[in-house]
């Protein structure tokens, strides 16, 4: 069975350990695992940037005690756009279609909804990730705008979309 919690700094190792394997079956992420230090003041830190700050969440969709996925809306520091939050979801590759990226979704928009000073949540989807993007749509979620050769894979460029719901 799946539970799906806020992760802490209690979940770093097991943090460390998903991103790594996400990051090794998947291109459809913004970084790859050659560009991510994982030691565990790196992660410290960005668990940290999460649990210290109203407008950002991080949960983790864990099986057993292993976290299989992971998604975070993190919001600006910056007063200007400090309305706005950035969403990011990865799930283990031995998970998909087992909805835990639709869970792991419900949760953060209705965290989103209930906070006082978010407005609008956006996400970059790779074009070629349509499982993705045909799930943030079913969440409502709308094409902002395209952006061409957004992305670099072994010397070939690919686009990506610039989503985002109002919340």
């Amino acid at each position: 069975m799946i539970c799906y919690s806020d992760a802490c700094a209690a979940d770093i190792d097991e943090l460390i350990r998903c991103y790594r394997q996400v990051l090794g079956e998947s291109d459809c992420l913004r970084f790859s695992l050659s560009e991510v230090k994982f030691s565990r003041e790196d992660e410290l830190e960005f668990v940290n940037r999460f649990t210290n700050h109203n407008q950002s969440k991080l949960i983790a969709a864990k099986y057993n005690s292993r976290i299989v996925g992971v998604a975070s809306i993190e919001g600006s520091k910056m007063k200007k756009f400090e309305h706005v939050g950035e969403l990011g979801l990865m799930v283990e590759k031995a998970f998909w279609h087992q909805g835990i990226g639709t869970a792991l979704l419900s949760q953060l928009i209705d965290w989103a909804v209930s906070n006082p000073v978010l407005r609008k949540i956006t996400l970059h989807v790779f074009e070629e990730n349509e499982r993705a993007f045909n799930l943030y749509k079913e969440f409502g979620f709308q094409v902002e705008g395209y952006l061409r050769s957004d992305h670099c894979i072994n010397g070939k460029y690919f686009n990506s979309y610039l989503m985002f719901k109002e919340v």
